[in-house]
């Protein structure tokens, strides 16, 4: 697996396919590439796809951010150290408001963008952010973990989730929630004129399919797809489900991306 350096950090990503549009995967707060290797996986048949570990996560130097437009900062920097000229931003959570946010403070870089599991608003819950700041966060951890699924979901796939978190350092984590919870653009998605794909699990409680709903109803060009039977994590709940949407998202024209919710 490859890595470039951006900035003077070495940046770890997953690479698959060699011809089609180009595809970068974003991660969420905490979170890294692992959680798209479905995607890239399926996706890279069809597409030129890439997930990076962003800063301080994963197996990326550095040691995370704090706010949103630096976590997009970096990855322009990425799409111009990978020698692309634009590229589609695929975000999960945090990386679906770095990908908002690139798409408006940084255009010519951005030709689709997908927002899986994400929002214009990204409150979160102040027993996360108390938690992650606490001497132990384990507990916090577990708590973002049981939220991050369908009520229903296995418990071992709680437990893969907690672990994931326990492999970025806490600190990390806490930043990358306190840019969430910093981020507000509902005033601006009106004026995104690219074809975007907003989707999301009918079951996700952290950014509800309401959240979804209103940046839909708001993007001048956007489809809404609900994926049932999954929660937060929806491309590791649904991850075939999540995959054939964004392939067909890929290959509809600009003009066929319309509103209408689609089934998963």
């Amino acid at each position: 697996m490859p890595f470039v350096t951006v900035g003077h950090m070495p940046i770890f990503y997953r690479r698959r396919g060699t011809a089609g549009p180009r595809v970068i995967f974003v991660h969420g707060a905490g979170g890294s590439s692992r959680h798209w290797s479905t995607q890239v996986h399926d996706v890279g048949q069809v597409a030129q796809c890439v997930a990076l570990d962003l800063p301080g996560h994963g197996r990326s130097g550095g040691t995370g951010a704090t706010t949103i437009a630096d976590y997009s900062a970096l990855v322009v920097a990425f799409i111009e150290a990978l020698g692309w000229p634009s590229a589609t931003i695929v975000g999960h959570s945090m990386g679906g408001a770095v990908a908002l946010w690139t798409a408006l403070h940084y255009p010519a870089r951005v030709e689709r963008l997908g927002l899986v599991g994400t929002g214009a608003k990204l409150r979160v819950h102040p027993d996360i952010l108390r938690g992650l700041a606490a001497l132990d966060p384990a507990p916090a951890l577990r708590l973002i973990a049981r939220w991050a699924y369908r009520p229903t979901a296995p418990e071992e796939l709680i437990e893969a989730g907690v672990a994931d978190l326990k492999a970025t350092p806490a600190s990390v984590t806490h930043g990358d929630f306190l840019a969430c919870d910093r981020f507000d653009v509902r005033d601006q998605v009106g004026r995104i004129p690219l074809p975007v794909l907003v989707l999301t699990g009918t079951e996700d409680t952290l950014t509800p399919p309401r959240y979804a709903e209103y940046m839909a109803e708001r993007l001048p060009h956007a489809q809404l797809r609900l994926i049932p039977d999954a929660g937060h994590f929806v491309m590791l709940e649904q991850p075939q489900a999540v995959s054939r949407a964004l392939v067909e998202f890929l290959h509809t024209s600009s003009a066929e991306v319309g509103r209408a919710v689609r089934p998963g």
